[in-house]
């Protein structure tokens, strides 16, 4: 019986050893699984805070965007506004500057008349000198021409006299 008896507590010590042995092995097991969750959810965390500062980047960026897109449509109609304001006083600047111009060459124009005019009629006075001097030319040279035909004629009778006086 003591055999028996010793026969049984070695095998129930052996199984109880393997018992021992797989609850020991059980427990390692749950314990890197838990070590594994353990690193699962601190990577988890690491990635969730990682996400939300990604987040919070992303949603100032888009109320940064949101802000610029005001501005640029804010300037752009500024830039209208102005542009339009500047062609416009470029115009009015322009059509100021034309006007002086015209003003300019009607006040320039009238010496420009003037100087025409008195032209003209000096012009028309000497055409006349001149027509008057050909006239006169004229004249003279039918006066000549006959004084001329008068000399002739004398020279011929005091010719014709002389031949008879001497």
């Amino acid at each position: 019986m003591l055999c028996f008896l010793l026969l049984l507590t070695a095998i129930s010590s052996r199984r109880n050893e393997r018992d021992k042995n797989s609850i020991t092995i059980q427990r390692e097991q749950q314990n890197e699984r838990c070590q594994a969750l353990q690193n699962e959810v601190h990577r988890s965390e690491l990635e969730e805070g990682r996400l939300q500062l990604q987040i919070r980047d992303k949603d100032t960026l888009e109320a940064e965007i949101k802000i610029m897109r005001e501005e640029i449509t804010k300037f752009s109609a500024d830039i209208t506004v102005c542009s339009a304001c500047s062609f416009l006083f470029w115009f009015l600047l322009l059509n100021q500057a034309l006007q002086k111009i015209d003003q300019e060459a009607l006040d320039a124009q009238a010496p420009i008349d003037n100087l025409q005019s008195a032209f003209r009629k000096r012009e028309h006075e000497l055409q006349s000198s001149i027509n008057q001097a050909n006239q006169s030319y004229v004249q003279l040279n039918k006066h000549n021409d006959r004084l001329s035909d008068m000399n002739k004629s004398i020279e011929r009778q005091v010719l014709s006299m002389s031949m008879y006086v001497a």
